[in-house]
């Protein structure tokens, strides 16, 4: 999570003449260091966690929810862990504390911001979810494929009574699709932030969850008889073409 003031006026050369972005990371620029950040730009606002955290269009967070979030959920049982935030920035312009402290370690700080980072291992991408007051089978994730709309796992939850959920550190919408050993099994979500998916007890086999929205299935049938049919009469067009060409040359001949 980066948290920093609204870039197109407070990051102009006028107001800020020294260099940006190497640190908060403003709208997409977190995409070409590699660094996954849970807001950036969007023209139309994601759904999920885009509207529920209130981000805008060029990342930027509501103060008043950032202040929130990092001041009452970012512990270890927080909303930020259960999301999978692991590491928050903050623009030098947005000065907060993160509580508790014994949760977070500043690693990097300039004029530009500071950089904590949870303490401990980073949080998997795809793990169980462990909710208050609920029993859950113990539960062993193995990941095989992480990709921008796909990710494989080997899951076993070693034949415990109780079903287990897991939960996928990757912002939710409708059109995810889950199969456990080729089967589908239904995708719910956090708090329509991220997505979910309930496992029986004592399940083991595959599981891979793949984003397949059905106007992208949709889209694609139409532009592939699109392409079709615009490389059947381009096919057409030049068959006439070369029959003309062959009877003009037999009437001149």
């Amino acid at each position: 999570l980066s948290i920093y003031p609204p870039p197109e006026n407070a990051y102009r050369l006028e107001n800020h003449p020294q260099p940006v972005g190497r640190v908060t990371r403003p709208g997409s620029t977190s995409m070409w260091s590699g660094v996954r950040l849970v807001n950036g730009y969007s023209p139309i606002r994601g759904a999920g966690v885009g509207m529920a955290w209130a981000f805008y269009t060029h990342g930027e967070i509501d103060l008043s929810m950032a202040d929130y979030l990092v001041g009452y959920e970012a512990g270890p049982n927080g909303l930020l862990a259960q999301v999978g935030v692991d590491g928050v920035i903050v623009a030098r312009q947005c000065p907060m504390i993160l509580k508790p402290a014994s949760e977070w370690t500043i690693i990097h700080k300039d004029v530009e911001g500071t950089v904590y980072q949870r303490v401990g291992p980073p949080l998997a991408r795809l793990r169980p979810l462990l909710l208050p007051n609920e029993k859950s089978s113990e539960t062993k994730v193995h990941v095989i494929e992480d990709s921008r709309q796909r990710i494989v796992a080997d899951i076993d939850t070693w034949n415990g009574v109780e079903s287990a959920q897991l939960i996928f550190s990757r912002p939710y919408f409708d059109g995810y699709v889950a199969t456990l050993n080729g089967k589908n099994i239904a995708v719910n979500s956090y708090k329509a932030l991220v997505p979910t998916v309930r496992l029986p007890a004592g399940t083991r086999g595959r599981l891979t969850m793949v984003y397949r929205p059905w106007w992208l299935v949709l889209g694609g049938v139409v532009a592939g008889m699109s392409l079709l049919i615009f490389g059947g009469g381009m096919w057409r067009a030049i068959r006439e073409r070369r029959r003309g060409s062959s009877g003009q040359a037999a009437l001149s001949s």
